[in-house]
């Protein structure tokens, strides 16, 4: 009977193994077939991320592991979500939307951050994530590319936006133009690291060699041109911070050439200059004033704990001047407005952390990918000022996906780091 017993355990045991292993796999291709299809498809994307959720459920539960949730950034984070859930008492007739926006919007996205930064554990998988981007990228780049120059949009028909009588605006696969710059800032800031930092040990020598660095060389003239005929500002400004921070921290001349370069482009281009300079102009940017005024209205009336998430475009007619429904057009100012000025700092103390751990992590390993992972979510960040980012399925599954993979990627670099100085102890 005994001897039953044990051979019961061991097949029980090899069993949960192979269960185990195939939810890992499942697992790292979904949050890969995330990134790629992130910009070309919203079904797609929310597919392989409930795959992965539904993975990572079941590897958790074999395999009950949450060392990844002793850190300072994750405390805010679960934080922030905890005083997300105390501004439903404001909700009021709204409480459908609210409970909806907490745990199937923003609790989702916050469990593809821990899903994405604990998956991907190694500097292969981290590699690999990196390559796919670029692979998603470059087919952004052709689909840009055809719309611009044939008037069509192969993934999704779109055709180009118009801004106004002798403006218009690429889109790509997206829906809007400023959501195209938002996905373009990342990925070409993600580049310009690469190409001009030293890539450490996350992808080694496998962009070195000319003819890939020419062809990741053409992927950013292409993707920075398309950023330019987006013709989105706050894109153009997130893309400053970024390039400006990349400087600050790296201290590479070329990257000083290449933003010298970019911006004589911009005030060289008629077309570009008058664009980027517009927002002095009398009236211009009346909408968007609009939109903050409105959520000044409701940070007034309920500064501790908002109106109640996801309310913020039931509550704007209240408050708002312009006519519709809208978003704040600031994910900051949103985040206060709808959860209270709690969330608002949870929110951005654990933002705050992320940066330092991928600054520290850059410190030590002066590793290109991180230092663009970090500058690309910094970018982000910026652009979020002026528009409604977190709350697009897309963009919003960038943000989250981005924030993990530079959680993933400081922390593997932290480690290396550590590991170096001590062998140099030793």
């Amino acid at each position: 009977m005994y001897y039953f017993r044990q051979q019961g355990a061991i097949l029980s045991c090899d069993r949960q193994v192979k269960v185990v292993s195939m939810a890992d796999r499942v697992l790292i291709f979904s949050l890969y077939a995330t990134a790629f299809c992130l910009p070309l498809s919203i079904a797609a994307v929310e597919t392989f991320i409930f795959l992965a959720v539904l993975a990572f459920i079941v590897k958790k539960m074999l395999r009950p592991d949450f060392g990844f949730l002793r850190d300072r950034a994750h405390f805010f984070l679960l934080l922030f979500f905890v005083f997300s859930a105390f501004s439903l008492v404001n909700s009021g007739v709204n409480m459908h939307k609210s409970l909806n926006a907490l745990f199937f919007k923003w609790g989702e996205y916050i469990l593809l951050f821990f899903v994405v930064q604990d998956t991907l554990s190694d500097p292969r998988r981290i590699r690999n994530t990196v390559f796919v981007l670029l692979a998603s990228a470059a087919l952004v780049a052709l689909d840009c590319a055809s719309q611009y120059f044939f008037s069509w949009e192969f993934v999704r028909g779109k055709v180009v936006f118009a801004i106004d009588g002798t403006m218009k605006a690429i889109t790509g696969p997206f829906k809007h133009y400023n959501s195209l710059a938002a996905y373009l800032v990342c990925t070409l800031t993600l580049i310009l690291s690469i190409l001009t930092v030293a890539s450490g040990s996350f992808l080694k020598d496998a962009l070195r060699g000319k003819k890939r660095q020419g062809g990741l060389i053409l992927l950013g003239l292409v993707l920075a041109c398309a950023l330019l005929l987006t013709f989105s500002r706050g894109a153009w400004t997130g893309l400053t911070g970024a390039l400006l921070l990349m400087l600050l921290l790296s201290r590479q001349l070329k990257l000083m050439v290449s933003q010298v370069v970019i911006f004589s482009f911009v005030l060289f281009n008629p077309v570009i200059r008058d664009r980027a300079f517009s927002i002095f102009h009398d009236g211009a940017d009346t909408g968007r004033f609009g939109f903050w005024s409105a959520a000044a209205g409701m940070i007034h009336d309920h500064p501790w704990l908002g109106t109640g998430i996801g309310t913020f475009m039931s509550n704007f007619a209240q408050y708002g001047k312009v006519p519709g429904i809208w978003y704040a057009h600031n994910c900051y100012l949103q985040i206060w407005a709808e959860t209270g000025i709690f969330a608002l700092i949870s929110f951005l103390a654990f933002l705050f952390l992320i940066f330092q751990r991928g600054f520290a992590a850059f410190g030590k390993t002066r590793d290109g990918v991180v230092l663009g992972l970090v500058c690309a979510l910094f970018g982000y960040a910026v652009h979020a000022f002026f528009d409604n980012h977190l709350y697009s399925v897309q963009l919003a599954v960038l943000f989250w996906f981005m924030a993990g993979l530079v959680a993933a990627a400081s922390r593997l670099a932290l480690q290396e780091g550590k590991g170096a100085v001590d062998a140099d102890r030793v």
